[in-house]
């Protein structure tokens, strides 16, 4: 799976759309099988626009191996993420506030 679509599936947009789409295990997570996965709504984006998501995963993942913190780059993964679904500032604050 490519790197921007995992960064997508990371990202507080996702675990907005997550209870949707996904079958829930009980009150100890949800099964993310394939099936449930596939279900999800990615988009077709071109390569120009997955090049921030990758590149901020990249980052995301040397700060992780040195155990540094990675907030600020996640945050900017959820307004990419925002963005390519073209959210309105109310819907983006439903997600950030759910």
């Amino acid at each position: 799976m490519p790197s921007w679509v995992i960064a997508i599936l990371n990202s507080k947009l996702a675990a907005f759309f997550i209870p949707l789409y996904v079958y829930s295990w009980d009150d100890s997570g949800y099964l993310l099988q394939k099936i449930f996965v596939e279900r999800f709504p990615i988009p077709r984006i071109n390569t120009i626009d997955q090049q921030p998501f990758m590149d901020i995963v990249d980052e995301v993942i040397a700060k992780k191996l040195n155990g540094e913190n990675t907030t600020a780059l996640e945050s900017e993964i959820n307004h990419l993420a925002y963005t390519i679904y073209n959210l309105t500032d109310a819907e983006i604050n439903i997600v950030e506030s759910g």
